[in-house]
């Protein structure tokens, strides 16, 4: 389960690392605005998958501990490029189908097939729900599994 406020816990790290949201933003990538920060840290929206690995990475620590609160969990790793593919093995290690996946995660099983073609991302209450539901850990999810 993600943790009550994710906003709030990216401003205290911000604080805690002495950056303004400008620099934070900048750490992240080119296109991440300070207003993007902004309106997560007011709670108006929740980072993307993709920013939610980069700000891991900004703060020195797993996907899971920064998003879950806690460490990660182990599991089998899948040596795969994407996120995509590695929603697709684990779900088939599982023997489980999109649709399956797709009820437990709350989604439409084309929505689970856009995922694992790598032609959509799922957002971040999404891959709490895959990893639930596939037993990893986001940092599995992310490609960091060890």
């Amino acid at each position: 389960m993600l943790i009550e406020n994710p906003g709030l816990k990216i401003k205290r790290l911000r604080l805690e690392y002495g950056w303004s949201k400008y620099e934070l933003a900048a750490k992240l990538d080119a296109a991440c605005t300070s207003g993007c920060v902004l309106k997560w840290e007011r709670g108006q929206s929740v980072p993307s998958w993709y920013y939610a690995v980069r700000l891991a990475d900004v703060f020195g620590m797993s996907v899971d501990e920064l998003w879950r609160g806690q460490a990660p969990q182990k599991c089998t790793h899948i040596n795969a490029e994407t996120t995509g593919r590695r929603i697709k093995a684990h779900r088939s290690l599982l023997n489980m189908t999109q649709t399956q996946l797709g009820e437990m995660t709350g989604v439409h099983y084309i929505t689970v097939l856009g995922w694992e073609a790598d032609s959509s991302q799922p957002t971040l209450e999404n891959i709490d729900r895959l990893c639930s539901a596939l037993n990893v850990s986001m940092d599995e999810l992310a490609g960091r599994g060890s």
